[in-house]
């Protein structure tokens, strides 16, 4: 019938909608659906994040291809909750790589304060139990942080359009991470000065960056990281018969530290 017909293209109209915002920003997805055909901006002061999961490569040694997958697919799904929530765009995973920028939409807001937020996010939620079939893993991320200009394109074609972003400030964000600690997140003179929200800034000595001819000032978001390991000097016991109460309470904590709200759990027995 012509309801059930037009019920089937809406829903169509609904995936394809869904499968162009998994892909692109939705600021670029706007723009393709209004039928530009050439997406090329340039932005004088765009936000980059990277962060990098910290000895991922011997890990994945010990992993079996499904295994590492999972795993990235978890993590990866939790810094993208939390980048929405942040109103930040994810652009890309390279690997065990995420890249996030803030800017594309609305040069006015404090995209460099919501950065430094969101990398205290991911890192605590990456500090959080992270198992793979059964196994706990203590999961570490690197994150550099740099403001400056950026060039940002359409690139491919139909099912394989990504966007891409091309400048100093991707260089500078991805070498800040490249010399970022296990848990440590950098940033350099230009986004310490802009960063108005309530993170705390600890000077680090001036960093040999690639690419740069001088060395280059740096600072520390400094927020102490959660103590989410302390238990892990216990010597291990399995709880027999608990092992589903337990993941659950796992669940319940990570969702108290990814949404910052109250959560009642009752533990019984």
């Amino acid at each position: 019938t012509d309801v059930t017909a037009a019920r089937l293209l809406e829903q169509a109209h609904r995936e394809s909608e869904r499968l162009l915002l998994n892909i692109l920003p939705e600021p670029i997805a706007d723009r393709l659906k209004r039928g530009e055909t050439v997406i090329a901006d340039r932005f004088d002061e765009m936000t980059v994040l990277f962060a990098d999961v910290v000895g991922f490569t011997q890990l994945s040694i010990r992993l079996t291809p499904a295994e590492i997958i999972d795993l990235l697919n978890s993590v990866f799904s939790d810094f993208d909750e939390l980048a929405e929530r942040y109103g930040l765009e994810k652009i890309k995973t390279i690997g065990d790589a995420y890249m996030v920028a803030g800017g594309l939409n609305d040069g006015s807001a404090d995209y460099t304060g919501a950065m430094a937020d969101l990398a205290l996010a991911v890192r605590d939620a990456v500090a959080l139990d992270f198992a793979v079939d059964g196994r706990p893993l203590a999961l570490r991320i690197g994150i550099g942080i740099h403001v400056g200009p950026v060039i940002v394109g359409e690139m491919g074609y139909g099912s394989a359009t990504t966007i891409t972003a091309i400048g100093d400030a991707v260089n500078t964000a991805s070498r800040l991470q490249s010399a970022a600690p296990a848990g440590g997140i950098l940033v350099d003179a230009a986004s310490a000065s802009m960063i108005r929200s309530a993170v705390g800034l600890e000077p680090v000595p001036p960093l040999e960056l690639k690419g740069k001819a001088m060395p280059v000032p740096a600072w520390r978001v400094a927020r102490p990281e959660m103590e989410l390991h302390a238990t892990r000097s216990v010597p291990a016991a399995r709880l027999i018969g608990r092992e589903d109460e337990l993941d659950e309470l796992r669940q319940a904590f990570r969702r108290v530290v990814k949404r910052q709200q109250v959560c009642l759990v009752t533990v019984l027995g």
